[in-house]
């Protein structure tokens, strides 16, 4: 019996040590990973990781695992946190930067954290090396579980995130300012010039870390303005980068002083712009008087492609004060102007062959004459009929006539008519129409057989006939 008790006993002993030291056997698995971050949400669903100044919180810490709270902080704040564990645990408490957090390792020990104690109860002090999201990391290198009971605490601070020093800001539109915080729930927004206050851009707004301000129309131009925000609860501040404000405009680059534009030919209006809408609208002014809308609205992407025309009342007569201008469709204070160019009057070209009604056949040359005032070098001529290219010819010297040699294949038939044009289609004429035809032919037993083809044959039997008569006579003589 006392053998029995013995064994029992031991048995019993047996099982605490191991029950004791299990921890020390047990294998360890990945580490499980939790965050916890607080975020409020402005009306344009944009969310920014914020935490309090003071924030009082828990959360449970199984085994093996990390838990992460996080908040903003830059070089010269502080981070104080203080915890207990119940049931009593020791756990380990450090801080990492965002980069560090997200490289998880699988066994929760972080190289490059910055360790704070090793308890199951205690309170420290972080100071963040730089501008960054940090985390107060909680790990638990057991395989128990255990509630952390915890108060992070933070220098209050605000990071103004734009404006940066790479933003233009333009008058009369708004302002996206964004900005990071962890205290206060509201601010107030200035503008300043250089160290000079200008003004209050928005006065007791939501601190969710975003707003758009209005820049007023009368601001002048620079290149010094910053933006203050001010908790209103603790007065807490910061300025962000220097940034330029500058007024929108229209520059119009083509035409040129002094350009000559030939109505129906092609250019292009050329114009670069800032802090202006994407469509605008472009007109053509003589003598400071619009005249006619070249466009309602178009792209602003810098380049229209305009066929030149001043309108019917103004084509006969050459004038050097025309001038185009390229307005804001949104806003039409916003104007460019170019400087004065010149439009000619509309040149003129007839054709003066072949008229209506006239046969050609194929084989032998069409005269083509016309008449134009147009300075162009060359010309194109095309064949039509019916609408269809039937020759082109190309490169011709516009020097008032062509003689163009029908090939003997072309197709005979009526309605042809000549088209004649400027390459930069400036000018162009249509003669009358007019017909083509095969060369005349002779049709002998049901054939068509050139008429000189006919008589060349006549000709030569004659001869051979009359030169076997004559040397047959002298045969017989």
């Amino acid at each position: 019996m006392r053998r029995k008790n013995l064994s029992i006993f031991m048995l019993l002993t047996i099982f605490c040590i191991l029950l004791l030291n299990f921890q020390s056997i047990i294998v360890i698995p990945d580490v499980k990973y939790c965050s916890q971050g607080y975020s409020l949400n402005n009306s344009g669903s944009k969310e920014f990781n914020k935490i309090e100044s003071v924030e009082t919180d828990s959360f449970t810490l199984y085994g093996f695992s990390t838990f992460g709270v996080s908040t903003w902080a830059k070089n010269g704040d502080w981070i104080a946190y203080d915890f207990e564990t119940i049931p009593s645990l020791i756990i380990e408490v450090s801080m990492v930067n965002d980069a560090e957090w997200n490289a998880k390792p699988n066994d929760g020990i972080f190289t490059n954290s910055v360790f704070g104690s090793k308890n199951d109860k205690g309170s420290g002090v972080f100071f963040p090396s730089h501008e960054d999201k940090w985390r107060v990391v909680f790990r638990n290198p057991t395989y128990m579980t255990t509630i952390v009971y915890y108060t992070i605490e933070t220098s209050p601070n605000i990071i103004i995130r734009n404006p940066s020093s790479s933003t233009t800001a333009y008058t009369d539109t708004t302002l996206e300012i964004r900005w990071k915080t962890n205290f206060g729930a509201w601010v107030n927004i200035e503008l300043y010039k250089g160290n000079s206050f200008k003004s209050t851009l928005l006065y007791n707004t939501y601190n969710d870390g975003y707003a758009s301000a209005y820049i007023p129309e009368d601001y002048s131009e620079g290149d010094d303005y910053k933006i203050k925000i001010t908790d209103e609860s603790s007065g807490e501040f910061d300025f962000s980068e220097q940034f330029s404000i500058k007024h929108p405009k229209i520059e119009v680059l083509y035409p040129f002083e002094g350009d000559i534009y030939i109505p129906h030919s092609t250019r292009s209006i050329i114009w670069q712009s800032s802090g202006i809408n994407s469509k605008v609208s472009i007109e053509l002014y003589l003598n400071s008087v619009k005249i006619l809308q070249i466009s309602n609205e178009t792209s602003n992407d810098g380049e229209f492609r305009w066929t030149i025309w001043q309108g019917e009342e103004f084509a006969q007569d050459t004038y050097s004060t025309y001038q185009i201008q390229i307005k804001d469709t949104n806003a039409q204070k916003y104007i460019g102007s170019s400087p004065f160019f010149t439009i000619t009057k509309e040149h003129y070209m007839i054709i003066l062959s072949p008229t209506i009604n006239i046969s050609f056949n194929t084989g032998n040359y069409l005269d083509i004459s016309w008449e134009t005032d147009s300075t162009a070098y060359w010309v194109n001529i095309r064949i039509m009929q019916e609408n269809i290219i039937k020759e082109n010819i190309t490169d011709v010297r516009n020097n008032g006539l062509y003689q163009w040699k029908i090939p003997n294949d072309f197709k005979v038939g009526a309605n042809y008519y000549i088209r004649i044009e400027a390459p930069d289609n400036s000018v162009n004429a249509t003669s009358e129409l007019f017909t083509i035809e095969d060369i005349p032919r002779l049709k002998v037993a049901g054939y068509n057989i050139p008429l000189f083809s006919i008589i060349i044959s006549l000709m030569l039997g004659i001869f051979i006939f009359r030169y076997k008569k004559i040397k047959l006579e002298r045969t017989q003589v």
